[in-house]
């Protein structure tokens, strides 16, 4: 399904009017400004003390002692805002909130806080008559933004960060952060709006590559009800939160989407952890692990596939987390394993067919350089056009550069309750998605399509990645198909910075897809 992209408007003559309308009423010019002054804004070192308060009373929890709100209460005072005054500790603000153990209470948490810095911003509990300038934002671009998260990066002030929550038409990933300056310095509703359209617009001027591809038509989802089957691999590695990072996403693939386990690959290294959080989620009828060596690895990958032919399966997910080098090698427990001899395995004649033309195949390359790994395995078959590929695709961890795996909920821009260690950024944002869906479930919300597949899911987390690694990681996601009976092939990235000249279906060899902007990135 389509990404429905919204023009923003950039004149502020524009986003006046515009604000106007939307509003659906006049604005008196000879009436006072809504300025929000000390008294109005609450945000004496009592009222702001009191939005934590409300925040406190909501956990069911005392409130912490070590609270310092001597920096942004008398900045409030001298009306003189800066970065210095207008933090607030760490320990006191960020970490209350990564206590807070519900969606429901981070959100009216942060709500209170908000409320209690900018009415014109947000509203707590409907004090102000007039519709906020997040409200009229949602309502012109049809999104549901809201404030879910707080971020610190080193000395810099706080950082409110606003992603739409999926809940109106406009379903769009989007992600938008304002300082504590921003939001102490909007002394109007018009400032607000006119703050929030500029953040959307420098928002899609920086995914402006992300938001091409995403517009596209494109539909992506694994079938459930046991039709699609995983494998998995941790090869040895010296990155803690590894372990956890692999079973969170076997939980997705295993309860979420009802795939049977074929195989797991696990590094004797890493068994003990893995077995001990398997316990830990009630995981008991799995397959015995086997080695992670390049030879069993391989091996496993192709019985698998062979097996889900033989079943009449829809798909096999091949899900391996490892080290990766620049030259796309993949680590094992015993050497590497290179790109090209995944797609052997892949292309091997089966029952007088190449295995990759009887099944869809998904890959997931949870390494170091990643995209290395896809265009090493792109490569391979685009030099044997021959070969017929029903649907093969490819996601990566990364592109030409290392992957995160230290993102631990403390330096996330999103809090999860599951998450409380370290992580990969993708695999963290992958599990928190889920995680939120879960929660708009219990609240029995309808979820407009394609909020809830796989293809959501993984351009939500390449937005966030994008974001909690400061534009040093992004996922890839490619989709190969080859039909040389039809003379016709297909390939298509799906999410990624990097465009392709012509994504669609093209006739005949001489006008393959052509390829734009790989820039190697080291």
């Amino acid at each position: 399904m389509a990404l429905q992209v919204s023009k923003v408007v950039s004149s502020p003559l524009c986003r006046q009017k515009s604000l106007q309308k939307v509003e659906n009423q006049t604005v008196d010019s000879k009436s006072k400004p809504q300025k929000s002054t000390v008294i109005t804004r609450l945000l004496t070192a009592g009222g702001l003390l009191g939005a934590f308060l409300l925040a406190a009373a909501a956990k069911d929890e005392p409130f912490p002692e070590n609270l310092s709100l001597a920096g942004i209460s008398k900045s409030i005072e001298d009306e003189n805002l800066t970065k210095k005054e207008t933090e607030i500790s760490v320990e006191s603000f960020a970490h209350l909130l990564r206590e807070i153990k519900s969606f429901d209470k981070r959100q009216k948490y942060l709500q209170n806080i908000l409320s209690e810095l900018n009415p014109q911003l947000i509203s707590n509990n409907g004090l102000l008559k007039e519709p906020t300038a997040l409200d009229l934002f949602n309502k012109k671009y049809n999104y549901s933004l809201e404030c879910m998260g707080v971020k610190k990066i080193e000395d810099k002030p706080y950082r409110f960060i606003f992603i739409n929550n999926f809940m109106n038409s406009n379903i769009e990933p989007i992600r938008l952060s304002l300082s504590t300056d921003d939001v102490l310095n909007t002394k109007t509703r018009e400032d607000v709006f006119e703050l929030l359209e500029k953040k959307l617009i420098e928002h899609k001027e920086k995914m402006k590559n992300q938001f091409s591809v995403w517009n596209s038509s494109y539909e992506f989802d694994f079938p459930k009800g046991g039709q699609t089957v995983c494998m998995m691999a941790l090869a040895l590695s010296n990155l803690s939160g590894m372990e956890s990072d692999l079973v969170r996403e076997l939980e997705i693939y295993n309860k979420y989407y009802e795939m049977p386990i074929a195989a797991l690959s696990i590094d004797e290294a890493h068994r003990p952890e893995v077995e001990k959080l398997l316990k830990t989620k009630g995981f008991e009828s799995l397959p015995k692990f086997t080695k992670a060596t390049s030879e069993s690895i391989l091996e496993n990958f192709e019985k698998v596939l062979k097996k889900a032919i033989d079943e009449k399966k829809s798909e096999v997910v091949f899900h391996y987390m490892a080290h990766g080098g620049k030259t796309g090698k993949i680590s094992s427990s015993d050497g590497h394993i290179l790109p090209r001899e995944i797609a052997k395995v892949i292309s091997k004649e089966y029952k007088g067919k190449p295995i990759c033309e009887q099944v869809d195949i998904t890959i997931f390359a949870g390494s170091c350089y990643s995209g290395k790994q896809l265009d090493g395995i792109k490569k391979y078959f685009e030099k044997r056009n021959n070969i017929p590929v029903k649907n093969l695709r490819i996601i990566t961890e990364s592109k030409y550069t290392t992957a995160s795996a230290s993102l631990t909920p403390e330096r996330a821009s999103l809090v999860s309750d599951l998450m409380t260690d370290k992580s990969g950024p993708v695999d963290y944002y992958l599990s928190w998605y889920r995680e939120y869906l879960q929660h708009l479930k219990t609240k029995e919300v309808e979820l407009k399509s394609p909020v809830g597949t796989y293809l959501h899911a993984i351009r939500f987390a390449d937005l966030m990645t994008h974001y909690d690694t400061s534009n040093k990681q992004n996922p890839i996601g490619f989709h190969y198909q080859n039909n040389p009976k039809e003379n016709k092939t297909t390939k298509k990235y799906f999410t990624d910075s990097r465009q392709i000249a012509n994504d669609e279906e093209t006739s005949g060899r001489k006008n393959l897809v052509v390829e734009t902007n790989e820039i190697l990135r080291t």
